[in-house]
């Protein structure tokens, strides 16, 4: 039925229970939620180009920028951050302002 589930309770469901909910979806809405607060370090969404559930929408309407660049963005200038490694072969993230404005930011990859 996709998600969020477009499925119908029956009348008699409603009738008992209620509708206090103002938003549309809001079980799966809160499921959803709790998914990506749970998360100790990242969460990775993984959607279907053209086909992303509501959700997804509102996450990327919102948050679109953070979501894209924070990640990649250098902290303390700004810059970009790239993949670098060092003299003992270990990968990390580097700002590519290291050479033209002294900037030393760096973030371990695992």
């Amino acid at each position: 039925m996709g998600f969020p589930s477009k499925m119908q309770d029956h009348p008699m469901i409603d009738m008992l229970l209620g509708s206090n909910d103002s938003f549309e979806f809001s079980e799966e809405r809160r499921l959803f939620y709790v998914a990506l607060t749970r998360a100790k370090r990242k969460v990775w969404l993984l959607v279907e180009g053209n086909n992303r559930s509501i959700f997804a929408r509102e996450l990327e309407a919102k948050w679109s920028h953070e979501i894209r660049a924070e990640y990649f963005t250098c902290p303390d200038c700004g810059g970009r951050l790239t993949k670098k490694t060092n003299k003992g072969g270990d990968e990390f993230w580097g700002c590519v302002n290291f050479n033209t404005k002294g900037c030393r930011y760096t973030r371990n990859i695992k």
